[in-house]
């Protein structure tokens, strides 16, 4: 194999096995790399480490812009009252909000996200 061939490998290695894996206590042995205190063999689900490894679910996009847009109209909320507003129609909870004025909050999100995407090359999926 050739050069490019190994790196592809590679990569395809590190995004499948690697990237985005996180440990955490094993669900066979309760983290403690044996089945039960009575000199019992290592644990096969977990090689004896007592940690296992799996992928957490990653949110979808809609979720993560609906989850920050609820935190800026929160934001939005606390400052209003910092400054003394009491009568603003829109100073309920974000679950009460029309929906039009939630759709604000989210076009206000995906608007600055697109602009980190822009000035900084993240790479969100809009």
């Amino acid at each position: 194999m050739g050069f490019r061939e190994d790196k592809a490998a590679r990569t395809k290695y590190f995004f499948q096995y690697i990237y985005g894996w996180k440990l955490r206590k094993c669900g066979a042995c309760n983290g403690s790399g044996r089945y039960d205190h009575n000199g019992s063999p290592p644990c096969s689900a977990c090689d004896g480490t007592g940690k296992e490894s799996y992928k957490p679910k990653e949110k979808k996009m809609s979720e993560l812009v609906e989850e920050i847009s609820r935190k800026v109209h929160d934001s939005w909320w606390q400052e209003n009252l910092r400054q003394g507003v009491l009568d603003h129609p829109n100073m309920i909870p974000y679950d009460e909000l029309a929906d039009n004025i939630k759709e604000h909050d989210r076009a206000t999100v995906r608007s600055v996200l697109i602009a980190l995407n822009n000035l900084r090359g993240y790479n969100f999926k809009i």
